[in-house]
Parts: structure tokens; sequence; C-alpha cells
């Protein structure tokens, strides 16, 4: 029984996490295009590169845009 609701309580917490990687994520890759691209007027974006994992306090899509940004200004 013990083994049952740990499963749960696992599965809970993985599903929680996920969905606010999955926005950071999100974030981010806007971020990137946006950045790689900014100040120019015609620009093509690449593809964004791997979702890095977020820093501990990072989990919302504004985090995300924020670092894909400056990551896509620094790549350019």
């Amino acid at each position: 029984m013990k083994k049952i609701i740990l499963l749960i309580t696992f599965s809970v917490i993985t599903l929680l996490l996920s969905a606010d990687y999955n926005s950071f994520c999100d974030g981010f890759k806007n971020g990137y295009k946006q950045g790689y691209c900014y100040g120019e007027s015609y620009c093509v974006s690449p593809i964004p590169p791997v979702c890095p994992i977020p820093y501990v306090g990072e989990n919302s899509y504004n985090d995300g845009y924020n670092r894909g940004f400056i990551d896509g200004m620094n790549d350019k």
C-alpha cells in the first residue's frame, strides 16, 4: 500500500514540474528567436537550441523568455 501511495505522489509531482518546465521552454524558444533577431528588420530566426534546465526559482514563461532572449543575443 505504501508503494502505491509513493508512486502516485511521485507521479503527481512529476506532472506538476513538467508543466512548469514546458512553460519555461516555450518562453525560452520564443525569447531566443526574438533575441537573435533583435534590432534587425529582416531576419530569419534559427532553430533554438535545446531548452536548458531552469535555475532555482526560474519556472515561468517570462523567466524562460528572458533567458532565451539573452542567449539569442549572445549567439548572434
